[in-house]
């Protein structure tokens, strides 16, 4: 049902789909106040890639999120897209040098060829072969290995790591 002050329509009669129901619907949580359902749809959207396309930005904007449980869900999330478009990739990069180990990792999975500036990737995650944290540099050295053109050197440094 959707309300319009009074107004009552079904969502069917209105030609909304489902799909786009449950897309307003992640959207709807996603820009909620609440963090608790904000983590409840980024899970509910890790099952389900096109939700995921279909709100994006949101999800992107939860990257600024002052919780980093929620920083992480986010990337994960982010890090199912196949390819990421240049503005999410700008704001995954941005956490790279997060406080939190756990989101500077799940930003790291989310680095891999086939977005929008492979270039851009490699330079980053060869900075973060120097991270403070193993699991972070362990994971910015095989995602560094996913890129068929990288330089020799940068591949000896990467294997050198793992």
């Amino acid at each position: 049902m959707y309300k319009n002050n009074d107004a009552v329509f079904e969502r069917n009669l209105l030609g909304i789909s489902s799909a786009d129901r449950g897309s307003q619907d992640l959207q709807i949580q996603l820009c909620s106040k609440s963090d608790t359902q904000k983590f409840s749809a980024l899970i509910d959207a890790n099952n389900d890639l096109d939700k995921i396309k279909r709100n994006e930005s949101e999800i992107r904007v939860l990257l600024k999120s002052r919780q980093h449980r929620l920083r992480a869900l986010a990337l994960q999330s982010l890090g199912n897209l196949p390819s990421l478009t240049s503005q999410t990739l700008e704001a995954v990069i941005n956490t790279v040098s997060d406080p939190d180990i756990t989101v500077r990792r799940c930003a790291v999975d989310c680095l891999r060829p086939g977005s929008s500036d492979d270039g851009l990737i490699i330079h980053v995650l060869s900075e973060l072969l120097l991270d403070p944290s193993a699991g972070v540099t362990a994971a910015a050295a095989t995602s560094l290995e996913r890129f068929p053109d990288l330089p020799k050197s940068l591949r000896q440094n990467a294997l050198a790591i793992l």
